[in-house]
């Protein structure tokens, strides 16, 4: 892989995740880097990298960092079967931005577009198939088992009213967007959309909240939901959380 340890931009570069996850990482004691140059400054190796992919497979599963952490300590963990399986969804997924490519060649032309549905199907079947497999060995999330519980006990004026108030959480912050993340009304908003997570789906701690706050700007389905309320939303979400959970 590498030859020699990198610094954590080129780390970052290498992997697609961001900086700022990374120093995440380290802080939560998940992936704590291979060394330090004498200023300080995290490096990388062979080894850290390859956590990091196994690490990047399990939350394209669905798993908390916390039990990507719990899984990865296990006596009969297989690193390579998770190695393995996460170049399998890559593949899937370089196969779906090639047919996207080809996709937009067609359209710059002006010929009729051929859309291929069943690649990017693939990848949701081996993604499906490889998270079915993960719950079976390692059980489903205690979050994720809260949250089914709560929502199946729901009617359905529980159901709209649950999703009344996250639409009404959502346009409040983007109503601050431009705002202080640190500011009161923004601050309390971080909180109440804490309670409602915990009301609702599971009991959402701070290491779980600040967890999500990553999720808002680095998964794109998240981001993209986000700021359909408006243009950073998302962003602000993930700031206002960040300093709401270092107090």
């Amino acid at each position: 892989m590498v030859k020699k340890p990198l610094s954590i931009k080129k780390t970052a570069a290498l992997t697609g995740l961001s900086i700022r996850a990374i120093h995440y990482y380290d802080e939560i004691g998940l992936l704590k880097p291979s060394g330090l140059t004498k200023a300080g400054y995290r490096q990388y190796d062979d080894e850290a990298i390859s956590a990091l992919m196994q690490i990047m497979f399990y939350k394209e599963l669905g798993f908390s960092l916390k039990e990507i952490a719990n899984i990865m300590k296990k006596s009969d963990y297989d690193k390579n079967e998770a190695l393995i399986k996460h170049r399998d969804l890559l593949i899937f997924k370089k196969k779906h931005i090639e047919s996207l490519i080809e996709l937009t060649k067609q359209a710059l032309k002006g010929e009729e577009m051929n859309v291929k549905n069943d690649v990017l199907q693939e990848y949701e079947n081996a993604r499906k198939q490889y998270a079915d497999e993960a719950e079976q060995k390692w059980g489903k999330s205690k979050a994720y088992q809260q949250s089914a519980i709560k929502h199946d006990s729901y009617n359905e004026k529980e159901k709209t009213d649950m999703m009344n108030e996250a639409e009404e959480i959502f346009k409040e912050f983007a109503n601050n967007i431009g705002t202080d993340p640190s500011g009161e009304i923004v601050q309390k908003l971080v909180k109440r959309w804490q309670e409602h997570i915990t009301r609702y789906s599971y009991d959402c701690t701070t290491e779980i909240l600040r967890g999500l706050a990553l999720m808002y700007v680095e998964d794109e389905r998240f981001k993209k939901n986000l700021d359909k309320y408006g243009e950073g939303t998302a962003k602000l979400m993930h700031d206002a959380i960040i300093v709401y959970c270092k107090q």
